[in-house]
């Protein structure tokens, strides 16, 4: 089995596809490139470098990861204050942010409402 390199951004979903496919990507070219080194021809050896160094560079820190966090950071905050459901999940990871998110999300405050004990449920 291959392990997967990947990192999950419960609040991005965008960032972790990127994170994937780009984990994806750098392997299928890095397979594809020592392929073409193994193979016959010097044209082929070039080629197959040339792809190793591209699989090597998607698979670098930098593509899955360090972009990634930049879209996290990008869509985490906007997802957090426009959609319910980010905003429920964060509210039950953060719980002393839940006046601040109802504050700004108006679909969560709407839904969802603290109980005395300080759980968050539906609103019914």
């Amino acid at each position: 089995m291959i392990p997967i390199f990947y990192r999950n951004y419960p609040y991005a979903p965008l960032a972790t596809l990127f994170s994937a496919f780009s984990m994806l990507l750098g392997a299928v070219f890095a397979f594809g490139g020592l392929a073409l080194v193994l193979g016959r021809g010097v044209g082929t050896k070039i080629a197959g470098v040339l792809l190793i160094a591209l699989g090597a560079l998607c698979l670098y820190e930098f593509f899955t990861h360090k972009i990634a966090d930049k879209i996290s950071a990008k869509y985490s905050k906007k997802n957090i204050e426009t959609k319910a459901g980010y905003a429920l999940q964060y509210c039950r990871q953060h719980p002393e942010s839940y006046e601040y998110l109802v504050s700004v999300n108006e679909q969560f405050a709407k839904k969802y409402v603290r109980q005395e004990d300080g759980k968050i449920v539906r609103r019914k």
